[in-house]
């Protein structure tokens, strides 16, 4: 069974780690009457169009990282399935070192580029704008984990300096990138706070939490075992005020 399990692990990480070819390649066409020197007033013009353009395929990236998200969680639904509690852990370990590896080649790009996330997004550069991906694509992926297996990740996370510099670099990175949906940036800003990669609001809970999950269920539980038994007294309460009502009394006239 686990076997089973691991072969479509692992063709999963193909489709989770790796940037997708279709996930943020988007073609750019030059405007062959348009080349050659440029004038003052269309180099302007240029610029405002470079800068829509990087704008409007932000957007399209922003598409085609909510079709990779359901990719991602259809990956973490398949790993917590496994019923092995070892081997699942062992499995999301290696997961974590791969994301690890990724995101740390793409730092490295990045960096060298000197590109600062919140720059115009660089759709004409394919090997820059595959190396942010990565950084979000796996920063994303990571916190499903680290969210839903807080006791495995966040131990991971506190004893393992390298791994922590990246997730704290890749989680500021992702944050300033702005190509998150707003789904995402709430499994941000939680994976952030129960790291302690940010401050914890006071009222910080993990909703992805199996021990949170559990201790919810039981409070709900005996919320409604408490409310049943007010409507049971109320009733009994009410029952014994109509019984009161309908007792025969004696009349002027009978006395």
């Amino acid at each position: 069974m686990f076997s089973q399990h691991l072969v479509l692990i692992r063709r999963l990480l193909i489709i989770a780690i790796l940037v997708n070819n279709s996930c943020g390649k988007v073609e750019i066409h030059s405007d062959k009457h348009h080349d050659g020197a440029a004038t003052v007033g269309s180099f302007s013009k240029s610029v405002k169009d470079e800068r829509l353009d990087s704008e409007n395929h932000a957007k399209l990236y922003r598409n085609a990282l909510k079709l990779k998200r359901r990719e991602q969680l259809n990956a973490v639904k398949t790993i917590l399935a496994i019923d092995n509690a070892k081997k699942r852990k062992v499995l999301v370990l290696d997961l974590v070192s791969g994301m690890q590896k990724v995101i740390d080649e793409a730092k490295q790009l990045i960096e060298k580029a000197n590109y600062n996330a919140g720059d115009a997004f660089p759709f004409a550069n394919t090997q820059l704008k595959e190396a942010i991906g990565n950084v979000v694509e796996n920063t994303a992926f990571f916190c499903e984990f680290a969210l839903r297996l807080p006791s495995i990740i966040g131990k991971k996370y506190l004893n393992d300096y390298k791994l922590r510099s990246t997730v704290d670099w890749a989680y500021k990175f992702s944050e300033a990138a702005d190509l998150y949906d707003e789904v995402a940036q709430k499994l941000l800003n939680l994976c952030g706070q129960e790291l302690n990669v940010i401050t914890r609001e006071e009222n910080f809970v993990n909703p992805y939490d199996k021990k949170f999950i559990k201790e919810e269920i039981e409070r709900e539980a005996v919320r409604r075992m408490k409310e049943a038994q007010e409507k049971k007294a109320q009733q009994k309460k009410m029952e014994k005020m109509k019984k009161k009502e309908r007792k025969p009394t004696l009349s002027k006239t009978e006395l």
